[in-house]
């Protein structure tokens, strides 16, 4: 683990954490489907914090890909980051720091710039079959995404129309 994938969250709330690591996640794949991209407040996430009785993991939260645990001072961002962009969580943790607020303009961008690299990535993988072949006597199978692609563009495209970015 490097010392750029552990970010220190003391002294904040940690509501407004979770907010605002929310708000600057993208969907991934199939998360289009459930997909809101209304940010999180921190009252809001405060809700979800008492709903789960302590439980600071979070892996996908309404299609955004999270995989996050906010439970001590110092977190491991390695899985958030490399799902929604380099050093991405430590940016929105300073944003958070600098202003006080879970939707601040680096967690904007940082949502921007992960809904961009996942549409591309998902308009992809909606050409792509999945595959099943023997490997060295191992089952390997591959999702594609073109089974659902009926289902998942309608969903992508509206994400992007609703979104205060624009990707192309």
């Amino acid at each position: 683990m490097s010392e750029d994938e552990l970010v220190d969250i003391s002294g904040l709330d940690k509501a407004a954490v979770l907010a605002t690591l929310y708000n600057g996640a993208a969907p991934q794949g199939m998360g289009y489907l459930q997909y809101d991209p209304q940010p999180m407040t921190t009252e809001e996430a405060q809700s979800i914090l008492d709903k789960r009785r302590g439980c600071t993991y979070c892996d996908y939260m309404k299609g955004r890909l999270l995989k996050i645990d906010i439970a001590g001072d110092i977190i491991n961002t390695r899985a958030y980051d490399e799902n929604n962009g380099e050093m991405a969580a430590r940016r929105a943790i300073l944003g958070l720091r600098e202003t006080g607020n879970p939707d601040n303009y680096m967690t904007q961008m940082h949502h921007a710039d992960a809904m961009s690299r996942s549409v591309r990535a998902v308009s992809r993988s909606m050409d792509q079959p999945s595959t099943h072949e023997v490997r060295d006597g191992m089952h390997v199978i591959e999702l594609g995404l073109a089974d659902m692609a009926d289902v998942l563009a309608p969903a992508v495209k509206r994400a992007v129309s609703k979104t205060r970015w624009s990707f192309e």
